[in-house]
């Protein structure tokens, strides 16, 4: 049973209130990581990614599960609810918030930055407060570096017929052509409709 735990490794473990994913995130991504398997493994999925610290305070008090499938069931059942009254908080919200308002592409590349909205965005989705698409694509548009990348995307910008995932290519698709760079292979699936953990629709209409 460990070694598929460790085949389903994360990029990183939950490390609770210092984190930048909420519970809500966290417990997405498990159900992601863990699709088809039981409940055992999902168990131990989490007892195993989450920090000792945080593990130990979302299970204080709970009594470990015994070998039966149903308790293992009501044991992961208990834990996403703690992980969610625990660690998605206003406070949380709010510091994504401020981190999604004050996103630009800075240093990194346009991948980067285009990576970085979007688990913003699902972040945000997670919390009960979805970023609407056309937010989202000027934020895409304002936190580009290049002045005449912008200017070429800029018809596509006010066109509500456009949707996020469509502006994006547009962007990346001019972005390839300035700098002669070779098709990315996960393009599409940062698209704003599917994400790593799973979710689905991670901004508002």
């Amino acid at each position: 049973m460990q070694n598929v735990i460790r085949t389903l490794k994360p990029e990183k473990n939950f490390e609770g209130a210092k984190d930048d994913r909420s519970g809500t995130t966290w417990v997405a991504q498990m159900h992601h990581e863990t699709e088809g398997h039981p409940d055992v493994v999902r168990y131990l999925w989490l007892k195993r990614y989450t920090s000792a610290k945080v593990w130990n305070e979302v299970t204080g008090g709970m009594i470990p599960p015994t070998r039966c499938y149903h308790a293992y069931e009501r044991q992961v059942k208990k834990i996403i609810k703690q992980l969610r009254k625990t660690f998605d908080t206003d406070e949380h919200l709010h510091k994504t918030e401020h981190t999604f308002n004050n996103c630009a592409q800075g240093k990194g590349s346009v991948y980067d930055f285009v990576e970085r909205l979007e688990d913003l965005s699902t972040e945000l989705y997670h919390l009960g407060s979805p970023v609407l698409e056309y937010k989202l694509k000027w934020k895409l548009y304002n936190g580009l570096n290049n002045n005449e990348l912008r200017l070429r995307v800029n018809d596509h910008l006010d066109d509500k017929e456009v949707s996020y995932a469509e502006f994006k290519e547009v962007v990346l698709r001019q972005h390839r052509r300035m700098t002669n760079a070779p098709d990315r292979k996960d393009d599409g699936e940062r698209d704003g409709t599917s994400r790593r953990d799973g979710s689905q629709g991670s901004y508002g209409r």
